[in-house]
């Protein structure tokens, strides 16, 4: 039987051969994966080079991989200003020896300026006996789901049709104001208005005007108000206000204010229209229930008293 061919230090040619096809196939598949792949990757050395990028860095970043083999920090400058301090904490704490996956979620500015989401993933890479060998990062543009998930809390926040806080988000950041204001001693007022007549509109105008009318009167509710203050439709032609760290007096001075901003403009589908409002501030022994009744008590009494009225209650 004839012996297979021998190379140098009888190292069989054949089996030589097929490994080394085996490797090169490997390393065509990875470059296949890998230059197809939409996440940004990047794989550093030990020494912080980079050692492979993908090509999909343009399309997350807006700049080719080559400013990034330049410059490992490169990133860094596109990081957005306000997430900065968050991804250099991240990168602290996690580019090191030991750690296993870690995430983080920043903005970067696209080259065009454009702000983006950032999905990144940091692990460090070991060989199969445990040699360090450096570290793999994944990078996502999650842009979309981010965007998503913002108009899903609008969504479950604000009133659909004005875009003021619904009631339900109110009755949170009052509570949230209720417990501040208990730990600091700092005072906070209320207003509840209510457009008055607003029925007629609706008759007279029809139920698209009125709709109209109510997204106009929160625009002028937000051009009056704070920027501390919130505002939120409490149901049908009613608002809520919350003053933070304002008082009686205040709050009263506030209540005036909306009250002629909203007499004296001139709106499109409507006559000249009005509003009662009701005010209140907290004292020491307040619960949420008795402030809310005390300015709708105060609300009441305004449109009892011959609307277009201010009320403290």
């Amino acid at each position: 039987m004839s012996q297979p061919k021998k190379c140098s230090h009888d190292v069989d040619c054949e089996d030589l051969r097929q490994r080394f096809e085996q490797l090169r196939l490997k390393e065509e598949l990875f470059k296949i994966m890998a230059e197809s792949s939409v996440d940004w990757d990047v794989w550093y050395a030990i020494d912080g080079q980079s050692i492979y990028i993908t090509p999909s860095c343009l399309g997350v970043t807006g700049y080719p991989r080559e400013f990034f083999y330049k410059d490992p920090d490169f990133i860094t400058s596109i990081v957005h200003p306000d997430d900065l301090e968050i991804f250099q904490e991240h990168r602290r704490l996690h580019y090191v020896k030991a750690t296993g996956p870690a995430e983080v979620t920043f903005r970067i500015l696209y080259k065009n300026g454009e702000v983006r989401w950032i999905w990144h993933q940091c692990q460090a890479v070991y060989s199969s006996d445990g040699t360090w060998m450096g570290r793999r990062t994944t990078n996502r543009d999650v842009t979309a789901l981010k965007q998503a998930e913002e108009q899903l809390q609008r969504l479950s926040t604000t009133d659909p049709l004005t875009g003021a806080y619904n009631r339900r988000m109110f009755m949170d950041l009052l509570a949230r104001e209720l417990q501040r204001a208990g730990r600091y001693g700092e005072p906070f007022s209320l207003l509840m208005f209510d457009i008055d007549h607003f029925k007629m509109v609706n008759d007279q105008y029809g139920h698209d005007a009125g709709d109209r009318v109510l997204q106009e009167v929160v625009r002028l509710s937000m051009e009056t108000i704070r920027q501390a203050d919130t505002l939120a439709r409490w149901g049908g032609e009613e608002f809520m206000v919350l003053l933070p760290r304002t008082d009686g007096d205040m709050a009263y001075t506030m209540g005036e204010r909306l009250r002629k901003s909203i007499a004296t403009h001139a709106f499109v589908d409507a006559d000249q229209l009005t509003v009662s409002v009701g005010v209140t501030s907290l004292n020491q022994v307040d619960t949420m229930d008795a402030l809310l009744k005390r300015v709708d008590e105060a609300l009441y009494s305004a449109k009892e008293s011959g609307r277009n009225l201010v009320v403290r209650g």
